[in-house]
């Protein structure tokens, strides 16, 4: 694309050799441009940044403590839709109901009963 060289790729190994290859950890120009407006996390950081915050955070992405979301997904994302059903009528930024609804979910998980 341009003088861009993009790569699609939809076979699920061939992802996951992608995923797994060092070579394959930096990020591109388009990170650059996403870490100026959203600033700099671990979704645009640089390789080591990102390698180190990774494996601080991955307990939290296993299968069991994701179902664990589940309930609270389905109920908040419920909850936005109506929110937003009762807007349909007027103009609305969305960035508002979702930031809302992020913080809804996160501040949800600490206050159930079942612990990690």
């Amino acid at each position: 694309m341009g003088g861009k060289c993009f790569l699609y790729v939809n076979d699920p190994k061939t992802v996951e050799t992608v995923f797994h290859a060092t070579q394959c950890l930096n990020k591109g120009d388009f990170y650059n441009f996403l870490s100026d407006a959203i600033g700099d996390g671990l979704f645009t950081s640089s390789a080591p940044n990102w390698q180190k915050h990774r494996r601080l955070i991955q307990p939290c992405f296993n299968r069991q403590a994701l179902s664990d979301f589940l309930p609270i997904f389905n109920k908040k994302a419920n909850v936005l839709l109506h929110k937003l059903s009762r807007s349909q009528d007027k103009p609305l930024e969305i960035y508002e109901f979702l930031k809302q609804s992020v913080l809804e979910i996160s501040c949800e998980r600490f206050d159930s009963p079942k612990k990690w």
